[in-house]
């Protein structure tokens, strides 16, 4: 199924765009498309299992199931000051 990602900040810089259409089985999991993720675009898994997913806008676990369509983002821990 067809999941739209969006990344944010150094992920979206490493990456090199800011969104990504990606393929998941059907029913994966947060973490499975991470993983697909890291896959498919040679970013670091540590560095992506430190985002925060969100899914619709909503912030969810990793244990989160995706639907066909879904958007999800992975938003890195930022600071500031």
């Amino acid at each position: 199924m067809r999941v739209s990602l969006r990344l944010f900040g150094y992920l979206r810089e490493r990456a090199g765009a800011a969104r990504l259409d990606l393929q998941v089985p059907s029913g994966a999991t947060v973490a499975q498309a991470v993983d697909t993720v890291a896959r498919e675009t040679g970013l670091e898994i540590g560095a992506l299992r430190q985002a925060r997913p969100a899914v619709n806008l909503e912030y969810c676990d990793d244990d989160r199931e995706l639907a066909e369509d879904d958007e999800l983002a992975l938003i890195p821990p930022v600071s500031g000051g």
